[in-house]
């Protein structure tokens, strides 16, 4: 969990369990504005845990639905004519960047993880 004005990392929470997320947010009933995963059950644990609070969509998952999106819209052209997006056949097209970039960007994500969870074991 961030706190997204200073843009630092509150705590990491031991699990992803609805119940361990709505205590620690009962615990903490000043926050006002909840940023979260669209989908689940994080919603109504939000709505529970802080009566009054403004839940919106992440950046990430905005940024992650745009993504999709723009490869559904382009893959058909693609698939059309594998080579419309290529000079020559050693280079990728756009399809194959988008889809290198995702998985670089899970690959960055999984690093600071590993990252964070040493760095709480030792605190």
């Amino acid at each position: 969990m961030c706190g997204l004005e200073r843009r630092r990392i509150v705590t990491l929470p031991p699990d992803r369990e609805t119940a361990t997320i709505r205590a620690w947010l009962s615990k903490h009933p000043t926050i006002n504005i909840v940023s979260r995963d669209p989908g689940g059950e994080y919603g109504e644990t939000a709505a529970k845990a802080l009566l009054n609070a403004i839940q919106v969509a992440d950046h990430w998952h905005l940024m992650e639905n745009a993504s999709v999106a723009f490869l559904d819209a382009v893959r058909p052209l693609h698939e059309q004519n594998p080579n419309r997006n290529r000079s020559d056949d050693d280079q990728p097209g756009i399809a194959d960047l988008c889809g290198k970039l995702r998985y670089q960007g899970y690959l960055r994500r999984q690093d600071s993880r590993a990252v964070i969870t040493a760095s709480s074991a030792t605190v």
